[in-house]
């Protein structure tokens, strides 16, 4: 499943990787894959994020109000 936001970001995923350092499985200029509550993510620089084996909208929207604050700059 992606989800997108609906206003478009453009996060610095080198800085988004070292802020999800501990949970980062591979990261590139492109994405940051990385494990959430259990959930494999990729997130993307326009802050959509793809969820592996995860098919729960409601659940997956609250994921996304939850990681994209902590990767985006203030």
């Amino acid at each position: 499943m992606m989800l997108a936001p609906s206003v478009a970001y453009d996060i610095d995923l080198i800085h988004a990787s070292e802020i999800l350092v501990q949970s980062v499985l591979r990261a590139s200029e492109e994405m940051v894959e990385f494990m959430f509550d259990g959930i494999k993510l990729t997130l993307y620089a326009n802050g959509s994020l793809m969820f592996y084996h995860f098919n729960d909208p409601d659940a997956g929207y609250d994921i996304c109000d939850r990681v994209l604050p902590m990767v985006t700059k203030v």
